[in-house]
């Protein structure tokens, strides 16, 4: 018998053997690991889900008892801001026909007047008139003959060369002045400007409180010119990065080939020559080109002085506001500058006197370093004091801690994600709104208290928050963000101060602003808002477009929101039909009602009828489950509207 071999017999048994110690060992297995068993895994899986159903119950009363007041509260202040516009609009529309209608007949009867004067005049009085007809014609004769002599171009010569001599004087000055103390030769323009101004207002009292209470001087130098500027610095940089990305790829434009200022502004139409001089000047950057050379009408200036110039112009006019306005709150301030009319005359006058001191000194002097300018020499001065009141304040909640509470939102915003609850960009707007609300969360607290102390929290988000951020710009991009910012900021604030008489009468306004507020300093909000200020402008002609095809007037919100209020009033031919209706009713009613009683009792009855079956036919469509309407419903259903009509019309007619 050969060796090594197991015998046959012993095989079956060496097999369960085998077997038998598999199984131990999957035993063994199972036991280490311990597996629940199916009853009670069931029992887990049911107790987990009326777990989670009570939650979300609670979670659902919980909101529901949490946001039911403010939502009553929201609908109650929409229906009274509804009511109010309805009134307001109501009346100013009633009061522009009303004037229209007076101005007609004042002006026709002005020209009867003129007519009848001129038919009652003497020989002696026509001939007076026409003398002085005849003297506005030599004037502008005149004119004419002394602009073709050069007398105009032989003045400008001399006030050219006595301008030469005196700068040279005052540059002789200077150095004298530098010799003895180099910071009074520093203020030496600004003195002299302010010393002129002084001279201007003892030798002519009346003209600077002219200038600042019945003019729009001191709003046109403080506002509208920066923010045309502001608006056309960003045009000129869109259209320059949007050229730059067609030919050399997405390249950020630091030098700028600029054309004529005028460009952007208005492309449609040929302005005369002031108007062309003042969107020059609104446009033309007060930072000097690097080359002082004209290259025909072209020239290469750096778009980061620009940029930079602005953003800190609305730095120093947001805070000279935040000032202002800080005094008006304080009690005693506020009462003195309201009840007196001298003490706001006089604000009004150092306003006009500051901004004049802002723009005039550099276009006077404009040798002028940068750093001895108005505008970086408050800057600079400015941005210490804002940044420590901002750390402060906004800084009381550290950076780690918030951002450890936006990771934990987060998580919890992807698993709302996970299962559906809300979308991804949703989920990304929340973090990214949560990311932005830490320097406005220690003001936050100023919700809950009363609407004067809310004004304070309202004034730093509104100032100090933007302020402080954007000193930390480096970039080209983070300053034309900004800038846009500060767009919205002035046109916002310009809505709000003109809405003021009337939000003063709603309640929670000023949280309602501050929340405004809040939100507009979020960088989606910012971008996408002007984005749509920018097509509106573009739409109606005022920039220039950076597409192919420029927007249209009528896909426009300001057109959808004219058509919206055009088609809410009424139009004449509703007035008319309910009129032609009534007149028919009383001819029918005087040809013989007492022979159509008989007829009007039958079809009422009828209409009754076809009432009840239309009634039957709608239960039956509410319990089908596709609740789809066929052709021949639909038919029923306007035969039924049409009867149910001539009821109502009859029954009026009865009644009457």
């Amino acid at each position: 018998m050969p060796v090594g071999l197991p015998h046959v017999s012993s095989t079956p048994q060496s097999c369960r053997l085998y077997v038998s110690q598999i199984a131990q060992a999957w035993r063994d297995f199972l036991l280490y690991l311990d597996l629940p068993s199916a009853s009670l895994y069931w029992n887990s899986c049911r107790t987990a889900f009326t777990d989670v159903k009570v939650a979300a119950s609670s979670l659902f009363t919980l909101g529901y008892l949490t946001f039911k007041p403010i939502l009553l509260i929201l609908w109650l202040v929409f229906q009274n801001i509804w009511k109010l516009t309805q009134f307001l609009a109501k009346h100013l529309f009633h009061q522009a026909y009303i004037s229209a209608k007076k101005g007609a007949i004042q002006a026709k009867w002005a020209c009867r007047e003129f007519q009848k004067w001129q038919s009652s005049l003497s020989n002696g009085q026509v001939m007076i008139e026409i003398s002085i007809l005849l003297t506005l014609i030599g004037l502008y004769l005149l004119r004419r003959h002394i602009e073709k002599q050069n007398y105009v171009r032989r003045l400008k010569t001399y006030y050219r060369r006595k301008k030469r001599v005196i700068k040279e004087n005052y540059r002789k000055g200077v150095r004298r002045v530098a010799d003895t103390s180099l910071l009074l030769a520093m203020l030496m323009p600004h003195l002299v400007f302010l010393g002129s101004l002084a001279s201007l207002k003892l030798f002519f009292p009346r003209l600077l409180t002219y200038l600042a209470t019945d003019t729009y001087l001191l709003l046109v130098m403080s506002f509208w010119y920066p923010l045309l500027s502001t608006i056309g610095l960003l045009q000129n940089y869109r259209n320059t990065s949007t050229r730059q990305e067609a030919t050399n790829g997405f390249a950020t434009p630091s030098r700028v080939r600029r054309r004529s200022s005028s460009g952007s502004f208005f492309p449609r139409t040929t302005p005369s020559q002031s108007v062309q001089k003042w969107l020059k000047a609104a446009t033309t950057p007060v930072m000097r080109f690097k080359s002082k050379k004209n290259i025909s009408d072209e020239t290469v200036y750096d778009i980061n002085e620009d940029a930079t110039y602005w953003l800190e112009y609305w730095v120093v006019y947001s805070l000279g506001f935040a000032t202002c306005r800080l005094l008006f709150l304080m009690p005693m301030f506020g009462r003195l500058l309201t009840r007196f009319v001298l003490l706001s005359s006089a604000l009004r006058e150092l306003q006009l006197v500051f901004f004049l001191w802002l723009f005039g000194v550099p276009l006077v002097t404009p040798e002028l370093t940068k750093e001895t300018k108005p505008l970086p020499l408050l800057y600079h001065r400015a941005v210490p004091l804002v940044q420590l009141v901002y750390n402060a304040v906004s800084n009381a909640i550290s950076t780690s801690l918030w951002q450890n509470i936006v990771e934990k939102a987060s998580s919890i915003l992807d698993l709302a994600v996970m299962i559906k609850v809300i979308s991804k960009d949703t989920q990304e707007w929340m973090v990214h709104v949560l990311q932005e609300s830490r320097p406005v969360l220690p003001p936050a607290l100023t919700l809950f208290m009363p609407g004067f102390l809310t004004e304070y929290g309202v004034l730093y988000v509104k100032t100090l928050v933007p302020c402080a951020k954007c000193t930390c710009s480096k970039t080209c991009e983070e300053r034309m963000a900004w800038l846009e910012y500060w767009v919205l900021h002035g046109l916002v604030a310009g809505i709000l101060t003109w809405w003021s008489p009337i939000l003063w009468w709603i309640p929670f306004s000023t949280h309602a602003v501050f929340l405004l507020w809040c939100h507009l300093q979020i960088p989606k909000t910012t971008k996408s808002w002007y984005n749509i200020l920018e097509e509106e402008l573009q739409a109606f002609g005022l920039l220039e477009s950076t597409k192919n095809v420029p927007p249209s007037v009528e896909s426009t919100r300001t057109a959808s929101m004219l058509r919206r209020l055009a088609s809410s009033l009424p139009s004449a031919s509703d007035v008319n039909n309910d009129s032609s209706n009534d007149d028919g009713g009383g001819n029918e009613e005087s040809s013989g009602d007492a022979a159509n009683t008989e007829q009007d009792g039958d079809a009422v009855m009828v209409e009754q009828e076809d009432a009840n079956k239309h009634e039957d036919r709608a239960k039956t469509r509410t319990d089908s489950q596709d609740g789809s309407w066929s052709s021949d419903e639909n038919t029923k259903n306007s035969e039924f509207n049409v009867a149910t009509r001539r009821r109502s019309t009859r029954q009026r007619k009865r009644a009457s």
